[in-house]
């Protein structure tokens, strides 16, 4: 019942999909909710970029009554990341603005608040966040995982993460370090084949 970050990093085209791929399909046959997003080179300066991706793609397939569960009373914030919430929602309204930095900690706040959600009953099930390609991610979302990280311990929430190890922005590096120092995340190298794996490999097949 313990949250954990887990990054798997290393050279493109090395297999941290294939991996974020195996362990997705287990925790589907174990019924955990998922949520997906991707970071992608072009959205390094759109804030939230990735969760939005993730969102999406998690509240989309869903009936607009259905939504309206999921998402409750934190809908009203949310609505500021997903504008076609109120397609799904009659009579949605976004919460009243703060100044920019304190919109920021109660959007930032209101995330945690839905995955945190997601893994209550009734439901009741764990929860797999899975996010690649954190080389483009922008600031703001940083923020966020940092935030999210320094609160899993206590909710059974695994935030799955990759990066190319060659390509770590200034700003990925100062959040890994912060993890780093507060013992957050467990990180695993994926590494490429040396000439002798790949021919036991080729033997064994």
């Amino acid at each position: 019942d313990r949250g954990a970050v887990v990054l798997l990093a290393g050279e493109a085209g090395v297999g941290k999909s294939r991996l974020v791929a195996e362990v997705r399909q287990q925790a589907a046959l174990e019924q955990w909710t998922i949520l997906a997003g991707h970071c992608f080179e072009r959205d390094g300066v759109f804030p939230y970029a990735p969760l939005i991706d993730a969102l999406r793609a998690f509240v989309g397939p869903q009936s607009g009554a259905v939504v309206a569960d999921l998402l409750g009373e934190l809908a009203a914030e949310l609505i500021k990341l997903l504008p076609e919430l109120s397609l799904a929602i009659a009579n949605l309204r976004p919460t009243p603005p703060l100044d920019s930095e304190a919109e920021k900690r109660r959007l930032l706040a209101v995330l945690v608040q839905f995955l945190v959600h997601l893994t209550q009953a009734p439901r009741a099930r764990p929860l797999l966040l899975i996010l690649e390609d954190l080389q483009w991610c922008d600031e703001t979302s940083l923020d966020f995982l940092h935030l999210l990280a320094r609160r899993l311990a206590t909710f059974p929430i695994l935030l799955l993460a990759t990066y190319r190890s060659e390509e770590v922005s200034p700003s990925l590096r100062q959040w890994l370090v912060q993890l780093e120092r507060g013992r957050l995340s467990h990180e695993i190298v994926v590494k490429s084949l040396s000439r002798q794996d790949v021919h036991g490999m080729l033997q064994a097949i």
